[in-house]
């Protein structure tokens, strides 16, 4: 929008419909100074595992579940102004273990549900939503993604997605 001031008025005031994606590309290349330290004083990595622009943030942290990979799919500039209180609540859910047994987490949603495994990794995108991992004994993965309400999204269960 450099070229066009217009486009770049209608983009600042969210009116251009696809500006959601147009403003996280913009966030990724200057980094807010304050809000990349709040992220990077938020986690605790365990050492050695700190990757800030590689070509994500990512890390692994130990919770009371057991070691997880996190990954955000931005780049420390983007990350430095995502929404601190949200943050704090994948921090939270991550590292009280709370997320760690597909079980216990699809049983929140439906109390039936019989699916299992171990979470391996926490995937934040740009956007902040976020996904889970799981590994079952048999070595099958499956993906969650977690609504707003930090519950796992309605999906039938065709639609799930498991690989080994």
């Amino acid at each position: 929008h450099w070229i066009d001031p217009g486009a770049d008025a209608v983009l600042q005031a969210g009116d251009d419909p696809a500006s959601d994606g147009k403003l996280r590309t913009i966030d990724c290349i200057l980094t807010d100074p304050e809000g990349a330290e709040r992220f990077r004083g938020m986690f605790e990595p365990v050492d050695g595992t700190w990757e800030e622009d590689g070509p994500y943030c990512c890390f692994d942290l130990d919770t009371r579940g057991g070691r997880v990979s996190m990954v955000f799919e931005t780049n420390i500039a983007a990350v430095s102004k995502m929404d601190p209180s949200r943050l704090a609540g994948i921090r939270d859910r991550a590292m009280s273990g709370r997320w760690s047994s597909l079980a216990v987490l699809m049983r929140e949603r439906d109390p039936m549900s019989n699916r299992a495994g171990v979470l391996t990794t926490v995937t934040v995108d740009g956007g902040m939503g976020v996904t889970l991992t799981y590994r079952n004994l048999n070595g099958r993965v499956e993906d969650v993604r977690l609504g707003g309400d930090w519950l796992p999204e309605v999906r039938p269960q065709s639609d799930v997605s498991v690989r080994r």
